[in-house]
């Protein structure tokens, strides 16, 4: 049975985590893993050692925290889930605290909030690294102590970092080059936008996620494909998939369900595809 992650989040490989182990080995020596996201792929594999990178400051500030202190996690983040928070009000209230705080530690409990009460789990910031989605209007939002615990448990040895994919690759390289270990780089950027009627989300963080960066990560791929057992990227079918990851070397496709729709009946499965690199 899949392990579910404590956070709710778009383009979250949960759904998928069957078909992409079928590629994916496992368990193995070290799992590099690009853009963790919501860490569903650690959460569900056996590696012995874990490097977990996410460009998202306050999503790693929260890991961080699950990982070091879990119990005061729980005690002080599970105060703001009841009958009485669970207004537009109180959120848009958090929500200011939360851009307004420059303490990680109060950032990482309130994000938990935002990320269970905003709408569809979006961790979406503007360009001037302002949280904006807004309140979700949920019956009764969930409050994931069981997956805090074994998130904790599961991920206590895991290093995050909080880079940009670029500079997180070559410390990668440097840590693992000439190191008699295998390691398999699993790589999940933010979906292409492959014409002006692609509706893909890329905002998880101030910067964005653009088709030059897409190029740039292939590049860094291709040039650094011998020091990993397996490279594998995840996205989703178009036009400039081929164009953009030329160094791709066989691409597998299957179709999954979204869950980002605004619209629960517009929530179809869509193509998927795996590069082997």
């Amino acid at each position: 049975m899949n392990q579910r992650a404590p956070l709710k989040y778009p383009g979250s490989k949960q759904l998928m985590m069957k078909r992409l182990l079928r590629h994916l080995p496992k368990k193995g020596d070290v799992l590099i893993d690009v853009f963790t996201g919501s860490a569903s792929v650690p959460l569900n594999t056996e590696y012995k050692e874990y490097h977990l990178n996410d460009a998202n400051t306050d999503l790693i500030s929260l890991y961080r925290f699950i990982q070091h202190d879990v119990s005061t996690f729980i005690i002080e983040s599970r105060k703001l889930f009841n009958t009485s928070t669970n207004n537009p009000e109180f959120y848009y209230s958090v929500r200011e605290k939360f851009n307004q705080s420059q303490d990680n530690t109060e950032r990482a409990l309130l994000l938990l909030y935002l990320n269970r009460h905003c709408f569809n789990g979006l961790l979406r910031y503007n360009s001037r690294g302002i949280f904006n989605t807004p309140f979700g209007r949920y019956s009764s939002p969930y409050y994931p102590e069981k997956e805090l615990k074994h998130f904790a448990e599961k991920l206590e040895d895991a290093t995050f970092y909080n880079m940009e994919f670029s500079d997180f690759l070559y410390e990668m390289e440097d840590r693992f080059t000439g190191r008699d270990m295998k390691c398999q780089c699993y790589v999940d950027p933010p979906y292409i936008k492959h014409d002006e009627q692609t509706q893909v989300f890329t905002q998880y963080t101030a910067n964005g996620f653009s088709l030059n960066h897409h190029r740039a990560l292939n590049k860094q791929l291709t040039d650094n494909r011998a020091m990993y057992d397996k490279v594998l990227v995840s996205n989703h079918e178009g036009k400039r998939l081929k164009e953009i990851y030329k160094g791709a070397v066989k691409t597998v496709r299957f179709r999954v369900p979204r869950t980002i729709s605004s619209s629960v009946t517009k929530r179809t499965s869509a193509p998927e595809v795996l590069l082997y690199y």
